[in-house]
């Protein structure tokens, strides 16, 4: 089409048309010829566009249509229309099945012609030149060729144009469209917020209600979650395929290699009740390597297995709970046996005295009762208070209020029931000067041990 029968339309055409080009910001030379092989005025090309007007429309059509009918045509130039209808054009080859592609074509091929429309109307004093000059097309037909960019002319379609640019108002959905729109809106809607049940979510509730278990029942084990057996001889590619499911094992025993004061950075020995064992390294807090059975997991697949890395942080915490929390009622019933004994004895010791007879006073011994002087606390409360402090700033409780109890000893530092890292340990253990056998404790009177005892009322 742009190389048969063209014809030269003059040079005040052309000139007409370069003015018309760079009125409108356009930068591309932009050809214009007359065709036998149109029927409608047409723009083909992106990199060079050409301009085809049917034979003899120049010497048919008025002066001001003929220039309405220019500027529409550069129009489509000026908005990349051609490139844009090729993709189109695709897009419909493609998806050539579905009707709401047709339909949602047309209407951009609609708007398309529109939005050239108005741009012609912004350009013109008076709009009836380029109403009568497509009315003047309106037997003409449809365009030559689906790529080229012409009047779009169809009857229905010249009609709807007709009506948008005299009443100035958008042309509206009618009720079939609106019914079809609407449809689809609510079965895409149906299929897109249709809930699923993630593992995760499942492995959150299972988590929930073990530690609920721990928190109402801190003697009792926890609650273990319904699982399949499995064969004792499992590898990583069929564990890869069965932890993300509703599951976590049930965990035995789990052993630190080398040391667990550094949490971010260690190697943790985790066997369960089918007799799989797990080794992971965690570095900077995150899990570094898996072997499971001796088997190692691919570096690519250990995001898979971060569910598994907090299921045992959280085994291992409530265990350490359990622990501290049985010792401290070991302790409890240490102390209440020593206080029963002691009152039997003083008991036993009134009643002896009670049976003996009076001596002379010249032979009467009366041994000088041993006081104990009541001990200065102010510095015990000093150190107290300074390892309070010193929590707070490291961050292990939000406040000093937060601190229930704890225990300074020279083996351990337990905070609320939570054993704390051997470096805090140690640098508070140096600061405040404890020594074997003698631990700081702060707390409710049934923590018992050698030491120092102090109770909030204390300080």
């Amino acid at each position: 089409m742009k190389r048969t029968g063209l014809s030269a339309p003059g040079s005040e055409w052309e000139a007409k048309l370069s003015a018309f080009a760079r009125q409108l910001g356009i930068r591309r030379t932009v050809r214009l010829f007359g065709s036998s092989l149109v029927k409608v005025p047409v723009t083909i090309g992106y990199l060079k566009p050409v301009i085809l007007l049917p034979a003899g429309m120049l010497l048919q059509l008025p002066p001001d249509q003929l220039d309405t009918i220019l500027l529409h045509e550069l129009a489509h130039i000026l908005r990349r229309d051609y490139l844009f209808n090729i993709f189109q054009s695709l897009v419909d080859a493609v998806f050539f099945f579905n009707p709401a592609i047709w339909w949602l074509s047309s209407l951009i091929r609609d708007e398309r012609e529109n939005c050239c429309d108005d741009l012609v109307l912004a350009l013109i004093p008076k709009k009836r030149p380029y109403l009568e000059a497509l009315m003047a097309f309106q037997h003409a037909g449809d365009q030559p060729h689906a790529y080229a960019m012409g009047l779009n002319l169809r009857k229905a379609t010249l009609m709807a144009r007709l009506r948008r640019l005299v009443n100035q108002e958008n042309q509206k959905l009618n009720a079939g469209e609106k019914i079809v729109l609407l449809t689809g809106m609510a079965l895409l809607c149906l299929c897109t917020f249709v809930p699923r049940v993630h593992s995760e979510i499942r492995h959150g509730a299972a988590l929930i209600t073990r530690q609920v278990a721990v928190i109402l029942h801190p003697a009792k084990s926890v609650i273990p979650v319904n699982e399949p057996k499995q064969a004792h001889h499992a590898t990583a590619d069929t564990l890869a395929r069965q932890l993300p499911v509703d599951t976590l094992p049930k965990v035995t025993s789990i052993k630190f290699r080398n040391t667990n004061a550094d949490t971010a950075n260690r190697t943790m020995e985790v066997l369960d009740d089918r007799g799989i064992r797990y080794e992971l390294t965690i570095a900077a807090g995150q899990l570094a390597a898996l072997k499971i059975n001796g088997d190692p997991v691919d570096s690519k697949d250990l995001d898979r297995y971060s569910a598994l890395l907090q299921h045992f942080k959280l085994v291992y915490s409530q265990k350490a709970e359990e622990k501290v929390g049985h010792r401290a009622i070991a302790l409890a019933a240490s102390a209440e046996r020593h206080e029963q004994a002691l009152t039997t004895m003083k008991a036993a010791v009134e009643r002896k005295a009670q049976h003996e007879s009076p001596r002379p006073d010249s032979a009467r011994q009366t041994p000088q009762k041993q006081r104990r002087m009541p001990s200065d606390k102010t510095t015990d409360q000093a150190r107290v208070r300074g390892i309070i402090a010193e929590l707070v700033a490291q961050k292990i409780v939000v406040g000093g209020g937060a601190v229930n109890w704890f225990i300074l000893t020279d083996a351990e530092l337990v905070v609320n029931g939570q054993k704390q890292p051997e470096a805090l340990h140690a640098q508070l253990k140096a600061t405040y000067n404890i020594k074997p056998q003698h631990g700081l404790y702060y707390g409710p009177a049934q923590i018992t041990g050698p030491g120092v005892h102090l109770t909030k009322e204390d300080l």
